[in-house]
């Protein structure tokens, strides 16, 4: 069996509470290849199978545990890297990963796990990274249910001299730390396949391990996705109606990292709306008198079109009908949408109303001359 990086505490929870965590107060070390540091300290080297790595919280056995190098290492007692662990008076606990190699060989890693048994904090420290690509680094509490992500397939950066820290919160964050939740940003264009023609409210989807984001690209064929956490994402780009085009991999990194990746997509793209234009009936109409009013545009549908009539009212449709009550010159003004948004245009003109005029005979008085 290979040793997975899993140092279970039976009394983590996701506040990292390790009371209960007892043991010899004093210098000892101890081989990996039993499974065991020492079986007074109430933690564990767990073992597992090769060839995964895993996203947290996982509700599959372990759980429990902080996850320094979750990926296939193997210290085959003692020849392929040695585990140590080691207490600092009644306050710390030290779990060394020292050249620890893969399975089945190469590539030593050399890490520590530093638990403050006061306060619940818990440091990774990395002081020499071989192969870091399918490592995944983490905590989780005792069911499976809760749990921080730190990096996924190495999308953390995992480096020599990285240190990670990881510390009870109660109430507000500590004021030295951002803002929880703010990771990185995907964005890129899509274009049409085999061309460097840019396509408007194409599909794009971003698949990580545990969740699909879906957007739409704009005018421009641009697509972004903020505020995604670490992770390594398939991004694919489909026309409505067509096949997706070929997933193209992108990775974020940890806090403010931003990916750009370009995709292509099969089909025909949305013809986007365009030579807008309005009209009305009757052309002079009078106060109070229905209006109908008229748009033309070229453009794929379905598409939206939006009418602001000036007095603060609005229609919508090909052909409206509206009946202003006051006498004025009003603004009219028409947008086309289509393409699911990306596809945008406006018209305006001004509407006359006129008043109604009332004709009056001439009346002759009794002996005046007439004037013709």
């Amino acid at each position: 069996m290979n040793h997975r990086s899993r140092f279970v505490l039976p009394s983590l929870s996701i506040l990292l509470l390790l009371a209960g965590l007892v043991g010899q107060r004093g210098p000892s070390s101890a081989s990996a290849g039993t499974g065991k540091i020492a079986p007074e300290v109430l933690a564990q080297l767990e073992q597992g199978g090769q060839g995964t790595y895993l996203v947290f919280p996982f509700e599959a056995v372990p759980n429990n545990a902080i996850y320094g190098f979750e990926d296939d290492l193997n210290p085959a007692d003692g020849t392929q890297g040695v585990i140590y662990h080691k207490f600092i008076g009644d306050h710390y606990l030290v779990v060394e990963f020292h050249q620890v190699q893969h399975s089945p060989s190469g590539a030593p890693e050399t890490f520590e796990f530093i638990l403050d048994l006061d306060s619940g904090a818990i440091l990774l420290q990395y002081q020499e990274v071989g192969w870091p690509d399918l490592a995944s680094v983490g905590i989780e509490n005792r069911d499976g249910s809760d749990g921080i992500l730190y990096s996924y397939a190495n999308s953390g950066d995992i480096t020599d001299s990285l240190a990670i820290g990881f510390y009870p919160v109660f109430g507000a964050p500590p004021a030295d730390q951002g803002a929880l939740g703010t990771y990185g940003t995907l964005s890129g264009t899509v274009y049409l396949e085999g061309t460097s023609v840019p396509i408007p409210g194409a599909v794009v989807t971003a698949t990580g391990y545990l969740h699909t984001h879906t957007t739409r690209t704009d005018r421009t064929g641009h697509y972004q996705f903020k505020d995604l956490c670490a992770d390594l994402f398939l991004l694919r780009a489909a026309i409505p109606g067509y096949p997706a085009g070929p997933a193209e991999a992108a990775q974020l990194r940890w806090e403010g990292a931003v990916a750009v990746t370009d995709l292509s997509a099969p089909g025909t793209p949305c013809d986007q709306v365009h030579s807008l234009d309005l009209d009305w009936d009757p052309a002079l109409p009078l106060v109070g008198q229905e209006v109908t009013l008229y748009a033309s545009v070229l453009g794929d549908p379905p598409m939206t079109l939006t009418w602001s009539f000036g007095d603060g009212t609005y229609g919508e449709g090909m052909v409206v009908t509206h009946t202003y009550t006051q006498i004025n010159r009003y603004a009219v003004a028409l947008t086309a949408t289509n393409c699911f948004g990306a596809g945008r245009t406006s018209a305006s003109d001004v509407l006359s109303i006129q008043p109604h005029l009332i004709y009056l005979p001439l009346v002759r008085k009794s002996g005046q001359d007439s004037p013709f």
